[in-house]
């Protein structure tokens, strides 16, 4: 399980650092990508999610060392929150 925890807080850490310095946009292609640049700020967009990872990583990288159940109680929460705010600041603050 512990290997399992690296490869997610290594992977949100460099997926997050990409996204924070613009080199992210591979990750955020779709097959609508002209209609999403329409609409969306993507260097905005790509520095809130960035963000978003790096917590997500930094969560995953504590949660590894504290192993008690309100531990991974907060992981989760933390988590969560994160990936709401991300959704809300391209709802609200990525808007063209």
């Amino acid at each position: 399980m512990e290997t399992f925890d690296l490869i997610i807080t290594i992977g949100c850490l460099i997926v997050g650092f990409m996204m924070l310095t613009g080199r992210g946009d591979v990750l955020l292609n779709d097959k609508d990508a002209a209609q999403r640049n329409k609409l969306y700020d993507m260097k905005k967009a790509q520095k809130g999610y960035g963000v978003a990872f790096i917590v997500i990583g930094a969560a995953s990288a504590v949660s590894m060392r504290v192993k008690t159940q309100m531990g991974f109680v907060i992981y989760l929460v933390v988590v969560i929150v994160s990936l709401a705010a991300s959704v809300v600041y391209m709802k609200k603050c990525c808007k063209k």
